[in-house]
């Protein structure tokens, strides 16, 4: 009954072995799935992998976009490079700096500045940073469009639900944001 028992004990403690194993291995994968790396020939920076990425003018503007968002709103994360000689290095029109908050981009420091544009029908939110090198200028902002849906004829669940997903949506791209301005950095040839 011994010589029985012995082989099961044996293949069990194998079994779990290679189980324990295989786990170890497939946490390091799970860990590079969250997050994505896009790389140019100039920055690389990381990403939650659930947005869509969009390069745009000659890879100058990188949008990001959470795809399953409200259709009462939108957050969109761009970084923009600006030549220093054909455009400004200045905040946005209708942002004003935001002197409390420091922060460095790729061991530069980062100016802060944030803005708001109310009309009756619609909403824009910014909040951005940008740096400068040499001869360029970076700029990289998280937008947040939206649309009043606090004037329809919603039910006061369906106005409950909206206000949820518009948060989490915004706490989805603010930690997209931070993600992305503490991984940039500048390739080095």
């Amino acid at each position: 009954m011994n010589q029985t028992k012995f082989p099961r004990v044996l293949l069990l403690t194998a079994f779990f072995a290679v189980s324990a194993a295989g786990n170890s291995a497939e946490n390091p994968q799970a860990d590079e799935q969250q997050t994505r790396r896009y790389r140019s020939k100039e920055f690389v920076f990381s990403y939650p992998s659930d947005f869509k990425l969009s390069v745009e003018d000659n890879g100058t503007v990188i949008r990001l976009r959470f795809p399953n968002q409200s259709p009462y709103c939108e957050n969109t994360i761009t970084v923009r490079k600006q030549n220093k000689k054909t455009a400004e290095c200045d905040i946005p029109q209708d942002s004003h700096a935001d002197n409390d908050d420091s922060r460095s981009i790729a061991g530069h420091r980062a100016n802060a500045y944030s803005g708001e544009d109310v009309a009756m029908n619609r909403y824009v939110r910014r909040k951005g940073y940008f740096i400068e090198d040499k001869d360029s200028c970076w700029n990289f902002e998280l937008i947040r469009k939206g649309r009043p849906y606090q004037k329809f004829d919603l039910s006061p669940e369906e106005l409950k639900r909206l206000d949820k997903q518009s948060d989490q949506d915004f706490k989805k791209a603010s930690a997209a944001f931070n993600v992305v301005l503490d991984s940039f950095v500048f390739r080095r040839d």
